[in-house]
């Protein structure tokens, strides 16, 4: 008598192969369609031997399985016939009724110990666990068979709404995602018979790279094995340092990443910064997401001259030369920064009581 006989759909023959060589090189003695039907036999003839000459039934689960009218008639008569059934989940799905209630062995995530655990169930006393976890048998009449054999699909849909209390087909709770990464995500909900469905990648101001959206949302109750939305955080850009470059660079730098930019005029520094940025509202490297308004400071020519006329923002020529002091300081060669020409235009930034003027040059665009 062979060990197991495995029910399968024909779809899952891949993975099914692998469970039977894993199976068959720990000493287990199988029975399968595609080795133990020899050629002109009769298929279904050969099915019922292949379980009633097998100490026990192995139910593979997938969502092809379940669906399979020939998988279910198997595990059906196998019932009938009062084998000890054994569910093998390969992948998560809706169990049909009749056997939810059975230990199953699960091969997801961990195959190696899955196939360990599933040794060892198969090579138990068979009648001790039958009659331990599936009770007497009994024989079903055949017009009940033939309804599993011809209208299990139905069954599984009303079955699922009928027994909705069971933990295959209950719901459960969606859990709180946002500010976690998306592999813990994918964690939590795993944990809670869940998974993740479409992942939406976009612009946030909650950390990069962390859940900020779920469909549904944290405490809506869904149905067990449903997909979950999650909405993650986009990488920000990274700010690039225009400090040392012209007006018209740093701007063309900023705008070309989609930064918003400010212009702030400054004529407090030396001469050697004249036309150049020497300063940002942002620092290099800083996060930041398109559409961000940096304001940087552009170096005018101009600073401190004596000069009683002229009222702030007023644009007008200067009468003589001028030194340019950074400072309203005159007895000290250190304020000096730099010289104006007469007829040089100038807008008055600031004025003072005294007569002294901020002044900054003016170009000809701006007249």
């Amino acid at each position: 008598m062979h060990d197991v006989f495995i029910s399968y759909s024909r779809r899952d023959q891949e993975a099914v192969e692998k469970i039977r060589k894993a199976l068959s090189r720990r000493g287990v003695d199988v029975w399968i369609d595609q080795e133990d039907i020899g050629t002109g036999s009769r298929w279904d003839l050969q099915i019922e031997e292949g379980i009633q000459k097998s100490k026990k039934v192995l139910v593979i689960l997938s969502a092809d399985s379940i669906i399979s009218s020939n998988v279910s008639d198997e595990w059906a008569f196998a019932l009938e016939k009062g084998k000890h059934l054994i569910p093998v989940l390969l992948e998560e799905c809706d169990v049909p009724m009749r056997i939810a209630n059975l230990q199953r062995i699960e091969l997801v995530p961990d195959f190696d110990k899955g196939i360990s655990k599933l040794v060892e169930e198969v090579l138990k006393n068979s009648k001790t666990a039958a009659t331990k976890k599936q009770g007497p048998s009994f024989t079903l009449p055949p017009a009940f068979i033939n309804f599993f054999k011809y209208a299990v699909p139905l069954v599984l849909v009303v079955g699922g709404a009928i027994f909705g209390y069971n933990k295959y087909f209950s719901t459960v709770e969606v859990q709180d995602l946002i500010g976690v990464s998306e592999s813990e995500a994918a964690r939590i909900l795993k944990d809670n018979n869940l998974s993740i469905g479409r992942v939406i990648v976009d612009y946030n101001e909650a950390p990069e790279f962390t859940v900020y959206k779920s469909e549904p949302a944290a405490g809506a109750e869904v149905k067990r094995f449903s997909k979950v939305d999650i909405h993650v955080v986009k990488e920000k850009l990274r700010v690039p340092n225009v400090v040392g470059l012209s007006r018209k660079s740093a701007v063309d730098t900023l705008e070309s990443m989609g930064f918003a930019v400010t212009v702030v005029r400054s004529v407090r520094h030396g001469t050697n910064d004249f036309g150049k940025i020497i300063s940002m509202s942002l620092r290099e490297n800083d996060p930041a997401y398109p559409g961000t308004e940096i304001a940087i400071t552009l170096a005018d020519k101009g600073g401190w001259i004596f000069l009683k006329d002229g009222d702030q923002d007023e644009i007008l020529p200067i009468p003589k030369d001028f030194r340019l002091r950074n400072d309203t300081d005159s007895t000290s060669s250190d304020t000096v920064i730099g010289t104006l020409r007469k007829g040089t235009l100038v807008k008055v930034v600031k004025t003072h009581g005294t007569g002294w003027r901020l002044v900054r040059v003016v170009n000809p665009q701006e007249v």
